[in-house]
């Protein structure tokens, strides 16, 4: 009841069609959702339709583009580089029949240059004759005055020979985490083993230049405060630490308490000669640590 009937095919089974007709009841609503079924059909195949035609007169358009000839080449951004540099090592020149595969290659040319952060490149169709090719270009900032904060055990000028910096000269962000990489080596040579350092340009001065400010926090000096060996029956640890040539523990009145990672390694091997010269040919150091004192001064 409340169903339309329907026959069955040929199979013995309902049609599809009839299946279909199963579930709409002979009700307003149902009438209205079977013809809003209907015009969905209808209409998605008019989307489908319109969507073709669209892509059909995009790719004309991109063919038409890339068969144009270059009438003109306009160059933006630029500020140091000359623009007849950057017309040259693009690779595009006026005249020329544009190909697909053209502006990907002279934004890599222009790459390749090592001064731009960004490039892109845009083609203006609206050109008697043919196309104006336009190359839009990010530089890389020029350095400005180079200061630091927070530094107290070095002074500027040593900081500042040790990065070798020369106003106006181009500066990337790889040259800058370089820059703070080298002066936490510096203060680690120095016995501040947890100094941090940050750089942060800040904003372009009247000249056009970039001024960078790096932040230090020294922090406390480290001290090798004592060096312990274990698993050794053998020799004593005053031997072995007699091995370690650079490498010293506090000694009071001696001085010492060195710590540098490169001569820890060399001295960890001179350990082991010594052991292998007295016969451990298979001596190994297994593991080794570092640990702080509470007042992060002491190294153990």
């Amino acid at each position: 009841p409340g169903r339309l009937p329907y026959e069955r095919n040929h199979f013995g089974r309902p049609s599809v069609d009839d299946i279909t007709q199963t579930f709409v009841k002979p009700t307003l609503g149902g009438v209205l959702a079977w013809r809003f079924v209907l015009v969905m059909k209808e209409n998605m195949k008019s989307f489908l339709l319109i969507l073709i035609i669209f892509m059909i007169q995009g790719f004309d358009a991109q063919a038409q583009v890339r068969d144009q000839v270059i009438k003109e080449i306009r160059v933006r951004g630029n500020s140091y580089t000359e623009t007849s540099l950057i017309q040259g090592q693009s690779g595009l020149y006026e005249g020329q029949r544009l190909g697909s595969e053209d502006a990907g290659r002279a934004i890599r040319n222009l790459f390749k240059m090592g001064l731009f952060g960004d490039v892109k490149i845009f083609v203006d169709s609206d050109v008697v004759g043919g196309v104006a090719v336009e190359i839009v270009v990010i530089e890389y900032p020029q350095l400005g005055t180079v200061k630091f904060d927070g530094n107290k055990a070095l002074k500027d000028k040593k900081l500042k020979r040790e990065l070798g910096f020369i106003k106006a000269q181009m500066i990337k962000p790889q040259q800058m985490k370089r820059a703070t990489n080298k002066l936490v080596e510096l203060y680690k040579d120095k016995g501040f083993l947890l100094a941090k350092v940050e750089v942060e340009p800040e904003s372009y001065d009247d000249d056009g230049y970039i001024p960078l400010t790096f932040t230090i926090d020294e922090g406390r000096k480290v001290n090798l405060k004592k060096i312990r060996f274990h698993g050794d029956d053998e020799f004593k640890n005053s031997q072995l630490r007699k091995q370690m040539k650079e490498t010293k523990q506090d000694g009071w009145w001696f001085g010492g308490g060195k710590y540098k990672e490169e001569d820890y390694e060399i001295d960890k091997e001179s350990l082991l000669a010594f052991y292998r010269q007295n016969g451990y040919r298979e001596a190994d150091v297994v593991s080794d640590s570092l640990s702080y004192g509470p007042n992060k001064r002491d190294m153990y």
